[in-house]
């Protein structure tokens, strides 16, 4: 089965780029532009892995994890946040171990590789 990944991400050219390599490697992918849009497509498509830009406008990648936490039918989706690498040091007290981080800038093999790992 085709695993389904949501990639949110309010730089147009970046989540282009990050679907496109995900869909080359056979995912099914879901693109949302803000974090308010994310968080109802996951709550509505229940993709297998999300990806969100930790800083994006309406509601940042941060604030659509806590509340995917809050919901007790999403509490378990797997979440990446693309973070700044300057910031990724100060905020991995926030999110919890099992969660993952990927530093932007990231390279492709960076991220496919991230995103074997989360989905096992």
């Amino acid at each position: 089965m085709t695993k389904r990944i949501l990639v949110a991400e309010d730089v147009r050219a970046t989540r282009e780029v990050v679907a496109f390599l995900l869909s080359n490697r056979g995912f099914e992918v879901l693109q949302a532009g803000n974090g308010r849009d994310a968080l109802q497509m996951a709550r509505e498509q229940r993709p297998d892995l999300m990806i969100l830009d930790a800083e994006m406008p309406e509601k940042s990648g941060y604030q659509v994890y806590r509340e995917l936490q809050m919901d007790e039918a999403c509490r378990s989706l797997p979440v990446l946040l693309l973070v700044a690498t300057a910031d990724a040091g100060d905020i991995t007290r926030s999110v919890p171990p099992a969660e993952r981080l990927l530093p932007k800038p990231f390279t492709a093999h960076d991220l496919l590789n991230r995103v074997q790992k989360v989905l096992g």
